[in-house]
């Protein structure tokens, strides 16, 4: 478990990435943001796809390729887009805050039969987020909600909305099919995005003007080194980390551990800024651990009593 644990910070310091990237690359729209993203991560995804075609033509099925097609665009595409909109319509402070919920969420319909196990581990994890954004959202109680900003906390809700059905999904797809490998299923469902990428750039590119990707200079070069690094650290080895975690990790414990995504969105954040965090900050993160290592305590727990 140790071994899956450790997968899993690796995956969430490298989704913590999504919450920064995105404020250097404010001249382009939110879709735009996340097809460079998908774009690269489908590239990458391709080559070891072809590596090992011969192998997936023998696993594959129709119903595998199906999800493969429903996680590229509802974890993928749809998911970041709604991330992005939530960032730029309402605020970061809110929608990491929205998206920090994601382990209890996780958690909880990951879990069902376990739901009341986990109720305190919630509560210390929803506290240090409340904590952690405590002054940000002090700051827009001061301002009247728009219907711009409204419209951000839709998009921010399917974002969580997304990434819970996604990750729920993803597990059970992984544990039904033992045959595939995490480089299998990472692939399969990168080269499903590259197709959909394309197909939506194509068809953003008819109706809308991509004039900001048209000039070779220095935002085009922001725009590329943020796709690369969002589509291969974000995407490829963050859902290669996440899969293989999976084979050691239930996803009850594993949603909960995913609040270091939000930990790691945070340092990422402060670093960006060179800020130095607040005490209320700091405590919020202790909250935020606290929920994680009482949660891990009690699946010990649970697992004693249902052993003896």
């Amino acid at each position: 478990m140790f071994f899956g644990v450790m997968l899993i910070l690796a995956a969430c310091a490298s989704w913590g990435l999504i919450f920064v990237i995105p404020e250097f690359l404010q001249q382009f729209s939110p879709f735009e943001v996340a097809l460079g993203r998908y774009l690269s991560f489908g590239f990458f995804a391709a080559l070891f796809f072809i590596f090992k075609i011969k192998r997936l033509q023998k696993i594959l099925s129709r119903r595998l390729v199906g999800h493969a097609f429903l996680f590229a665009f509802v974890a993928n595409l749809f998911h970041y887009s709604s991330v992005v909109l939530g960032l730029r319509l309402a605020n970061p402070a809110i929608t990491t805050l929205i998206l920090g919920l994601s382990p209890l969420t996780i958690t909880f319909f990951g879990k069902p039969s376990q739901k009341s196990s986990y109720i305190f581990p919630s509560i210390f994890i929803a506290c240090g987020l409340f904590f952690v954004h405590l002054h940000a959202l002090q700051t827009e109680l001061c301002f009247e909600p728009t219907l711009r900003y409204l419209w951000g906390l839709i998009f921010a809700l399917l974002g969580l909305a997304t990434w819970t059905y996604y990750m729920i999904a993803n597990d059970r797809i992984l544990q039904e099919h033992p045959q595939l490998s995490s480089l299998d299923w990472v692939s399969c469902v990168g080269v499903a995005t590259l197709i959909l990428g394309l197909f939506f750039a194509l068809l953003y590119g008819s109706f809308f003007s991509l004039s900001p990707l048209i000039f070779s200079n220095e935002k085009i070069n922001h725009f590329i080194l943020g796709s690369l690094a969002l589509g291969l650290i974000s995407s490829f080895a963050g859902s290669y980390f996440w899969n293989h975690a999976s084979k050691f990790v239930a996803i009850h414990i594993a949603g909960t551990l995913t609040i270091f995504e939000t930990i790691f969105g945070l340092l990422f954040i402060f670093v960006a800024q060179q800020k130095i965090p607040t005490f209320i900050e700091v405590l919020g993160i202790i909250f935020m651990l606290s929920g994680v290592f009482l949660g891990l305590y009690k699946t010990k727990k649970i697992k004693l009593i249902t052993s003896t």
